[in-house]
């Protein structure tokens, strides 16, 4: 969250800003144990984001930004060649912050109020404002997020096809069940064939569908949307961020994000405390937030993150031995991004697994429910053939 502050300095003017933090308390500590008197802080509300700045965008845009500056093209004159390659809603963001920074507001402070870009890019462009290492902040930014998409798109590669499959074995089952079945009914009674209790069942089931098809939709839309709306509110989002986080999956995926913003804030130079806290906001788990948080905590009042991290449960030893390591021998950031690298690894493996068994299963209960749904059908045929045949 980023809040809005005016505060003084005895004997001096009142200073106004944007500051990040957890809770207005957390940001009214800060900014008195900087030695300065709060006027007022106010939390800003998130601007409404830019929808074509994606993960793959984001990096490109980086990239170029790093390297126009690298050349010596000044940050808001880069703004402005970026800008022209754009799209319109792209060029109009880019042009209000090219003016708002030529106001005199900083460039991290512009970026995190325009909301269009996310915690842990405007963290990094602070990092690069405030220590003159922006172009090194940027590629690491564009790096970052080059891998995250990477990974989304492998994740969603994965899950696409098992989903189709399930999602076509549904939709012909109840074309079958709702429309070809129900269709024979009056052959059927014409033939005054024994139905089989397969064919029965199927045939009860598919007059149900045909009755009440539409009822059945309605509820199961308003369902999804109700579950959708629910998981959207405060108490749903911790409730579903528990139920994840209960997943070893989940777990290992949020481990790997989270060592790889932390080895990026590391190296940009940021203390270690400072940098759970810039990983912890922009962490969309709220359970796994609230843990960094902790640990944030903990680390600046000397706490152990090593065991703290062990503690928390979130994977086995391996990881706690490689923070153990990396903090003892002053290569922390290494260990992070060896342990993101090992930790995508094994994650891109158990979709590999997954995807491999999930393929041919899906595949044998989708044949499995159109067979037994073609066969109820044929078999009454079949006996009344027979029947016809014996007469």
């Amino acid at each position: 969250m980023y809040f809005r502050y005016k505060a003084y300095e005895e004997g001096g003017p009142v200073r106004e800003g944007i500051i990040r933090g957890t809770s207005a308390q957390k940001v009214r500590e800060e900014i008195r144990n900087s030695g300065l008197h709060v006027v007022s802080i106010e939390e800003m509300k998130k601007a409404k984001p830019v929808s074509c700045f994606t993960r793959k965008k984001l990096a490109f845009f980086a990239s170029g930004w790093a390297a126009l500056i690298s050349a010596g093209i000044p940050v808001t004159e880069a703004l402005s060649v970026l800008k022209d390659s754009r799209k319109k809603k792209e060029k109009q963001m880019l042009e209000k912050l090219q003016n708002t920074i030529e106001a005199g507001h900083g460039i991290s402070d512009s970026f995190a109020e325009s909301g269009a870009f996310p915690a842990f890019f405007c963290a990094l462009l602070k990092v690069g404002e405030l220590s003159g290492t922006l172009p090194e902040q940027l590629i690491s930014a564009a790096a970052y997020y080059k891998k995250e998409d990477e990974f989304l798109r492998n994740l969603q590669t994965a899950l696409l096809y098992p989903l189709a499959v399930l999602l076509f074995a549904l939709l012909v089952s109840v074309l079958v069940l709702g429309f070809l079945l129900p269709s024979f009914v009056l052959l059927f009674d014409a033939l005054a064939v024994p139905l089989p209790q397969m064919t029965r069942a199927a045939l009860a089931f598919g007059l149900f569908l045909q009755r009440n098809g539409i009822t059945i939709l309605i509820f199961v839309a308003v369902l999804f949307l109700a579950s959708f709306r629910w998981t959207r509110t405060e108490r749903g989002k911790e409730k579903t961020d528990r139920l994840l986080f209960h997943s070893n999956f989940v777990r290992q995926m949020i481990l790997a994000r989270f060592s790889r913003a932390l080895s990026a804030l590391l190296e940009s130079g940021t203390t270690l405390s400072e940098a759970l806290k810039e990983t912890a906001l922009m962490e969309t788990n709220k359970t796994a937030r609230q843990d960094i948080c902790r640990w944030a905590a903990a680390v600046e009042k000397g706490g152990d993150f090593a065991r703290l991290v062990h503690d928390a449960g979130w994977t086995g030893n391996t990881f706690s031995r490689m923070l153990r390591i990396g903090m003892e021998s002053g290569q922390l950031p290494l260990f992070l991004k060896q342990a993101d690298r090992w930790l995508t690894e094994e994650v891109e493996m158990e979709l590999l697994r997954f995807r491999k068994m999930a393929e041919p299963v899906l595949l044998l209960i989708a044949g499995g429910m159109v067979a037994a749904l073609v066969f109820s059908v044929l078999i009454p045929v079949f006996q009344a053939a027979g029947s016809g045949l014996g007469i």
